[in-house]
């Protein structure tokens, strides 16, 4: 397969709760500092991850349009979705792993989201259906965890298991 471009996923120090999620053909340290040198961003926006891409801007359409519940503006390209939850959708989205992924920024952007607690419903003795906050943060790493389709969940870092 041909790739012709990268969709890269940035964080910023000065931001906290969102990710920048955009496509280049160009190097990638080019378009950070493109980025970072206007007079409206407080801090140099840092490299999390990138994944190669073979359909041009199509690919960063499609991510968009995979991410839009998470886009906090049409006209932008931030995202209030944590950085790993972001690498798993575009990675399930292109069938493909990152090309490359920065652990310690990807755990430092993980620390600074605002983690939410997913929301599950279940029935209580009344048959009526009531709202159980589980707890998804892996003791170990500190970092949000994936739920797991057969129950329990899965550490994005250290790949641990907790039913």
């Amino acid at each position: 397969m041909k790739y012709n471009g990268y969709v890269y996923i940035l964080g910023n120090p000065s931001i906290n709760d969102h990710i920048k999620i955009g496509y280049t053909e160009r190097q990638i340290q080019k378009r950070i500092k493109e980025l970072s040198s206007t007079t409206g961003v407080p801090s140099e926006f840092e490299l999390i991850g990138y994944f190669l891409a073979s359909k041009g801007m199509k690919s960063e359409k499609l991510v968009h349009k995979a991410l839009k519940k998470y886009r906090t503006n049409t006209n932008r390209e931030f995202f209030k979705i944590s950085p790993s939850n972001a690498l798993e959708i575009i990675q399930e989205l292109f069938e493909l792993e990152p090309e490359f992924i920065n652990e310690e920024r990807l755990t430092y952007y993980e620390s600074k989201f605002k983690l939410q607690k997913p929301v599950e419903e279940v029935e209580n003795d009344n048959t009526q259906s009531i709202i159980i906050r589980k707890e998804n943060i892996c003791p170990k790493c500190k970092i949000e965890m994936r739920n797991l389709k057969k129950g329990g969940y899965k550490c994005r870092k250290c790949r641990s298991i907790f039913r």
